[in-house]
């Protein structure tokens, strides 16, 4: 299996590459398309590199660190498409626990099946706050004191 990788030359990663975006265009699936990419990608880099007197020795190993690429790419996309846009002016006044603790002035608070970022005071996971106001894309919370007996 290791020779087969090897002796690929540039046109059989070509053709794995428009393969793999056919089989994106029949499928719903987006993962063939970032294969066919990274496929040309290692394709051409394999037909450019010896032209300018560099060798590419490795590339089974290249195509698999270019597949990877996306799916970072993808996921720190997604992480900063979750992350609130605005903050609803509606949660001023709102009580909830902290399920982690604010260090260093920061945290998330779970509050109606979101998290929301949160500034204040350091406290300790579990301690009960008040969301205060809007600062900036975070609310700054204040902790409450317990009036039960």
């Amino acid at each position: 299996m290791t020779a087969l990788l090897y002796s690929l030359d540039y046109h059989h990663w070509f053709m794995l590459g428009l393969l793999c975006l056919v089989l994106d265009g029949l499928t719903r699936n987006s993962l063939p398309m970032w294969l066919g990419l990274t496929a040309l990608t290692v394709g051409l880099a394999q037909l450019l590199l010896p032209l300018a007197g560099l060798h590419t020795g490795w590339p089974a190993q290249l195509w698999m660190v270019a597949a990877l690429l996306p799916c970072f790419l993808f996921g720190w996309w997604w992480r900063d498409l979750r992350a609130p846009r605005h903050l609803p002016a509606e949660l001023v006044g709102r009580r909830a626990r902290l399920d982690k603790p604010l260090r260093r002035g920061r945290g998330k608070l779970w509050l109606d099946g979101r998290r929301w970022p949160v500034t204040g005071a350091d406290l300790p996971a579990g301690t009960e706050v008040e969301i205060q106001a809007r600062q900036g894309l975070a609310f700054r919370v204040e902790a409450v004191e317990n009036t039960r007996p």
